[in-house]
């Protein structure tokens, strides 16, 4: 139906692998059902890109490793890997302590911000990590769609 309505790309907000880091994230994913669409898509030409977040509390090499696995294994054929940044208005950042938000509208999830036990550039590592490692997975599986069903965007030139 997706592609019957022109639709080229489909986004998917994964943020994590590990199930104590998606039930930090308030998120119920059922992978397998996941893993179906995904294929599904790939089979008619639409393009995925799975969503992931690091920083979360708990948030370690291994978690993180496990949703790397995960992406790899998958039939995503793009990621963005955000890190954590608690934004006023939304669930996580209303459940922060009063002390920590200080009147602050974002705060990245950093040790230095006392909310993980990682630095920021700790966690941008894991973040640069985490799209090499896919993206270099993907190249050539990536390129085999676009030569198959033509680029996920719109490229015609306008005027």
């Amino acid at each position: 139906m997706a592609q019957k309505a022109g639709v080229s790309v489909i986004s998917f907000g994964v943020e994590s692998k590990n199930r104590s880091i998606l039930n930090y994230y308030n998120k119920s994913i059922d992978f397998k059902l996941l893993d179906e669409i995904l294929e599904e898509a790939d089979r008619v030409g639409v393009f995925t890109i799975g969503n992931f977040i690091v920083g979360a509390p708990d948030d370690d090499e291994e978690t993180i490793q496990e949703s790397l696995n995960y992406a790899i294994h998958s039939r995503f054929d793009d990621v963005n890997v955000k890190l954590l940044d608690y934004m006023i208005g939304s669930e996580l950042y209303e459940r922060l302590p009063e002390n920590i938000k200080k009147g602050h509208i974002h705060l990245f999830s950093c040790s230095e911000n006392g909310l993980t036990k990682h630095s920021k550039a700790e966690l941008m590592a894991f973040q640069d990590k985490f799209l090499t490692e896919f993206q270099n997975s993907r190249k050539l599986k990536l390129l085999m769609k676009i030569n198959k069903n033509g680029p996920p965007y719109y490229t015609e030139k306008i005027g």
